[in-house]
């Protein structure tokens, strides 16, 4: 049909990811302005868990959108610090308090996957 006639037009087919589409008409039936934005994929593995507050004094959560079974936390060095079998993979809160200043690394596992994170303790 018509732009005239329904107001409205689809358009198909491939974009960039933010695009203005203008369509315009022959005579006085007007214009339209569009703004299409692409949706995102949203990341669901282990890489997109976060972690804050980051810098910490020592109490910091973790915070996932995928299954998460354990937290393992070490010394720059390589030195075991903690293990943390996860119940409530996201939200998780991690107390660390009392380790000496610096930076620490996380290894975040579950049964498929594994990331590794930092997090600075003040």
């Amino acid at each position: 049909m018509p732009y005239a006639t329904t107001n409205s037009i689809s358009i198909g087919g491939t974009r960039p990811t933010t695009n203005t589409t203008v369509v315009g008409s022959h005579g006085s039936a007007g214009f339209a302005t569009g703004t299409f934005t692409t949706l995102g994929v949203e990341d669901f593995s282990l890489n997109a868990a976060m972690i804050y507050p980051n810098p910490t004094k020592g109490i910091f959560t973790v915070k996932s959108k995928s299954d998460l079974k354990s937290i393992t936390v070490y010394t720059q060095t390589g030195a075991l610090v903690k293990s943390i079998q996860v119940t409530d993979f996201e939200n998780t809160e991690i107390n660390v308090e009392g380790l000496p200043t610096g930076i620490y690394l996380l290894e975040l596992q579950n049964d498929t996957d594994k990331s590794w994170k930092k997090v600075i303790i003040e």
